[in-house]
């Protein structure tokens, strides 16, 4: 669950850094206040397919995604599953320190898309992004208020 939105937001910030001349990523997202549509697909051992919407400034960002969304203020990060009610809290991790290797990189007017190879496992990530717009800088809260009750199951692993 952790991982899947974790992997998204960084390869689709390689995505858009490779697409955009002007501007890196960590620059656009530093001074704007960035959001887009996703889609995905994963072939491999494992298949899936998904999508989704970010809404990222700074080192915080929101992904919201078939049902699991993950929320970072850019201290912790929040990984979300409303329908099973489950929250996984974990330090958040610099999604800039290092990005992976795509291909097949094209923009459409208005769709990025690209492809990743995982050479770990030889999976298939098929990636595209619309609807791409930037807007100033916000005081928008990033960080998720973890719901009381026992009904909830709740794992902090922060330090």
């Amino acid at each position: 669950m952790k991982r899947s939105a974790s992997i998204l937001i960084l390869l689709f910030s390689c995505l858009i850094c490779q697409a955009q001349d002007a501007m890196t990523f960590k620059e656009m997202v530093g001074s704007n206040l960035l959001s887009f549509d996703f889609t995905y697909e994963v072939t491999g051992n494992v298949p899936l397919k998904g999508s989704g919407t970010v809404v990222a400034q700074k080192d915080c960002f929101i992904v919201k995604s078939n049902g699991v969304d993950v929320y970072c203020d850019g201290k912790s990060k929040w990984t979300v599953d409303e329908k099973a009610k489950e929250v996984y809290i974990e330090n958040a991790e610099d999604i800039f320190k290092s990005f992976p290797q795509l291909s097949d990189i094209k923009n459409d007017g208005g769709r990025i898309s690209a492809v990743h190879k995982d050479p770990r496992t030889g999976a298939v990530t098929k990636l595209s992004v619309t609807n791409l717009k930037t807007a100033p800088l916000s005081g928008k809260d990033f960080s998720y208020n973890v719901p009381g009750g026992k009904d909830w199951v709740i794992t902090d692993l922060r330090d």
